[in-house]
């Protein structure tokens, strides 16, 4: 929602050009907007695009789209308000509505229009999986924008990325995947984990059944709880879903990002900066236990050396000795996005924190790693790395002295051309889980899940 005072600000702006508006059109005589009607309008555009671009900034997209709608419904002929429509629908998955705009923002004044056009259409067309277009667009911003920017926006990597994904379709790689009947819910749903041999499913939802009811303001989304499902072997299918789980859930950000085979342990992520109760610093890693009446503890804090900071820590996942823990931080925000880390449990506590090599974190985005129970194969998210387009599945084997082999992309038929995330793999099942983008017409949601993993190897590479 609208701040107060950026409310008001747009209140007084609209109010002062209907009030010009009339006085113009009073004087004239005339119901045709002057010159001098046209610039008002102009220059209140101006503002409001001005407003609007803070709160894109800001994660705050639902109010920035209608404010920049605003603007172009005063301005028609100004390809500022498209060109960051179209931005804010990226952010939110709609891809369809996003290429749309950024088409109109170049109808609209194709000479002076920002050539980084060329990227969004670019990567409009690759969420969208029409590669061929996607191409070409990525090449001509590589033309049209300077070394630079064409550098910080990584155009030589989208453009491998965009080839890579046009052989493997090539090869008629199909996806195994299917949508986990019953969980889906057209809000954001992620993170899917098995236990109990596959009878339990814990996930992440922002669903407006979360506890408190309450939307984030700064990305205007419900806040993130967590959910457990229970298997109905008759329909096949999720039922008895919950998010009433004593311990797991506040009025803020609650993730579970692990869970043993036995249902037993798990670890969280928890944010609860938003309720000003000084429980976290940003995001912070907790664990939680079961005691032997079967009831979850309350959360605690994974003590150790530079593990939890005022920066974003999340998606923990842990062998299954539970000696070592793997984890994301943005701690290195200035230099580059998340990266995984390490931390090993000695003498009953938890040491230092330590970044994986070079060839595991890319310039890019590392995110949701998952460590296989015996410690040997790293499964994780990158955007870094040649692959589909976006985030995709990579795996990387444990070598001697803490190193790691070069992370292999899973392909095809386990990735796709968007955000592919929270890769849980249970070969004991022949299943794995992955949280994706579904497109319905031109928006767009996370999704949940399961890959028929039969006949799967490791397609490791020393």
């Amino acid at each position: 929602m609208l701040s107060k005072v950026n409310f008001l600000k747009i209140a007084v702006l609209l109010i002062c050009c209907s009030i010009s508006n009339e006085n113009i059109l009073a004087n004239t005589g005339n119901t045709n907007p002057p010159d001098s009607l046209k610039l008002i309008n102009k220059v209140t555009a101006s503002n409001l695009i001005d407003l609007a671009m803070k709160m894109l900034v800001d994660g705050r997209n639902k109010d920035a789209i209608n404010s920049f709608k605003e603007a172009s419904n005063l301005d028609p002929e100004n390809w500022r308000p498209y060109f960051y429509i179209s931005k804010g629908h990226y952010n939110l998955y709609n891809y369809g509505y996003a290429l749309d705009y950024a088409k109109k923002a170049l109808l609209t004044d194709s000479a002076h229009v920002d050539k980084e056009i060329y990227y969004m259409l670019g990567q409009d067309y690759h969420r969208l999986n029409k590669l061929d277009s996607a191409l070409i667009n990525y090449k001509m911003a590589l033309e049209k924008l300077s070394s630079l920017q064409a550098k910080d926006l990584h155009l030589e990597l989208r453009i491998s990325q965009c080839e890579f994904a046009i052989e493997s379709n090539s090869k008629a790689e199909t996806l195994k995947r299917t949508p986990v009947l019953n969980i889906n819910s057209g809000y954001n749903d992620y993170g899917g984990m098995l236990t109990n041999d596959g009878q339990e499913l814990y996930f992440t939802s922002r669903r407006n059944t979360s506890t408190g009811g309450q939307m984030n303001p700064d990305d205007q989304e419900y806040f993130e709880d967590i959910y457990r499902a229970v298997y109905n072997a008759e329909t096949k299918s999720w039922d008895s879903i919950t998010n009433d789980l004593k311990n797991f859930n506040s009025e803020a950000f609650d993730a579970l990002t692990y869970i043993s085979k036995d249902g037993k342990f798990g670890l969280m992520t928890i944010n609860k900066e938003v309720l000003e109760t000084n429980e976290t610093n940003s995001s912070d890693l907790f664990y939680i236990e079961k005691n032997k009446k079967g009831r979850w503890s309350s959360p605690s804090t994974i003590d150790g050396k530079n593990v939890n900071t005022s920066y974003f820590e999340g998606s923990a996942t842990m062998t299954e000795d539970r000696k070592t823990i793997y984890f994301v931080s943005d701690r290195n925000a200035e230099r580059k996005h998340s990266d995984i880390y390490v931390v090993q449990e000695i003498d009953g506590d938890w040491g230092e924190a330590k970044l994986l090599p070079e060839n595991i974190n890319s310039i890019g985005r590392e995110t949701t790693p998952f460590i296989t129970p015996d410690g040997q194969y790293l499964f994780f998210s990158s955007d870094g790395f040649v692959g589909m387009g976006g985030l995709d599945i990579y795996v990387s084997q444990k070598l001697e002295n803490d190193q790691w082999s070069e992370p292999v992309n899973l392909g095809g038929t386990i990735n796709s051309v968007n955000n592919d995330t929270h890769f849980y793999y249970y070969p004991e099942l022949n299943k794995a889980m992955i949280s994706s983008t579904t497109l319905t017409g031109q928006k767009g949601s996370l999704d949940i899940f399961e890959i028929d993993m039969t006949g799967f190897t490791l397609p490791v590479k020393k």
